[in-house]
């Protein structure tokens, strides 16, 4: 039992470096675009800029990708009056497991799926689709909501949840990078380097 809890802390802590880590690379990987811009453009402005976002897109996607995710999903909280069973069986599973009672969110979608967000217990979320809640009876719908508050638990959520972000932000440049392409075809060959370079860091 006691190896059990030295494992899970274990676990934690590497997830938690993970994240730093990918964190890390993301401002490098921002800081080092307004460099190559400074540098091209011989315009010291684009590195202070770069410097700049990147630094804040460290500290937002730390403290806020959860609600990122959340506006992603089209996810709305589900009011303190609605679905009371749904509320007592998360809130039992939580104390069960001694967690906080995560936050209840829906998404208005017919397909069976469930994720869990937030960067530490103390502010997760567990949302469903409405059609995982359509679907699964009381036992199985326990069952998918246990297997969520292990990720809060075991800070999956913080890895999964800014990694999601990055990567959104990626290939949102990568829409830019294409659209950019198309419009200037005297640097074309340039840009799709570049774009191919970003899609292989998404699927890092």
């Amino acid at each position: 039992m006691q190896q059990n809890s030295k494992n899970k802390i274990k676990y934690r802590s590497g997830n938690v470096l993970k994240t730093w880590v990918y964190i890390i690379l993301f401002t490098l990987l921002i800081g080092l675009v307004g460099s190559l811009l400074a540098s091209y453009f011989q315009q010291p402005l684009f590195f202070y800029l770069g410097s700049a976002v990147s630094i804040g897109m460290a500290v937002w996607s730390y403290w806020f990708s959860d609600k990122a995710v959340l506006r992603m999903a089209n996810a709305r909280p589900l009011e303190q009056g609605d679905n009371m069973e749904l509320q007592r069986m998360v809130a039992q599973l939580a104390s069960n497991s001694g967690l906080p009672t995560p936050r209840i969110y829906i998404v208005e979608d017919p397909s069976p799926n469930a994720f869990a967000t937030g960067r530490d217990p103390e502010h997760g979320v567990v949302a469903f689709t409405t059609g995982i809640l359509s679907l699964l009876n009381k036992d199985e719908l326990a069952g998918v909501t246990a297997h969520e508050l292990a990720h809060i638990a075991n800070r999956d959520t913080l890895l999964m949840t800014v990694v999601a972000v990055f990567a959104n932000i990626l290939q949102s440049v990568i829409h830019y990078m294409y659209f950019f392409n198309g419009n200037n075809n005297g640097s074309s060959n340039n840009n799709a380097f570049v774009t191919i370079a970003i899609s292989i860091l998404i699927s890092i």
